[in-house]
């Protein structure tokens, strides 16, 4: 293992981009690599790592989903989003912080996300490191301009914003 310092050369002579990685150099014509690993001048490069890695380019760390849920005022009945986000986490979704906030200390993100029913989930725009969570995101909401995720379709009972009613 080599800190990031020690790896700059390595990180330059075969084009890696993402970190943890793994460069294997010998005799490769006498493996059988070449169908999980890329081929980068001498060596065999790993390319196929799962969020969170580390992202030479950007110099950061891609793929820690930060989670806001929004709770209704007035409404101990309506769906519980913790359970989806145990969900996620077993799912290797990494969540590096959930928050809860009250319908109220969200009115902001209510109305620059057009939040129409409560609760709701907004995921960072690190989950879009996750493929299978794009996919779902896809089904049960929408990807907003920012990168964020917001998880409308969620099961009744929920309070429906417009009428202020449960449903």
């Amino acid at each position: 293992t080599l800190s990031l310092q020690e790896a700059e050369e390595l990180i330059s002579n075969y084009n890696i981009d993402k970190l943890p990685t793994v460069i294997v150099k010998g005799e490769l014509n006498k493996t059988n690599l070449n169908s999980t690993l890329s081929a980068s001048g001498d060596a065999l490069i790993f390319t196929s790592q799962t969020a969170p890695y580390y992202d030479v380019l950007t110099n950061s760390i891609k793929g820690l989903v930060v989670a806001t849920i929004i709770t209704p005022a007035n409404c101990t009945e309506c769906t519980n989003i913790n359970p989806l986000l145990d969900e996620l986490e077993s799912n290797g979704i990494i969540i590096a912080s959930a928050t809860t906030i009250t319908e109220e200390e969200a009115s902001d993100l209510i109305q620059n996300y057009n939040i129409l029913t409560l609760p709701s989930l907004i995921l960072s725009s690190g989950a879009s490191e996750y493929p299978e969570l794009k996919q779902i995101c896809a089904r049960l909401g929408t990807e907003e301009t920012d990168g964020s995720f917001i998880l409308r379709n969620i099961p009744p009972p929920y309070k429906n914003l417009t009428t202020g009613q449960i449903e």
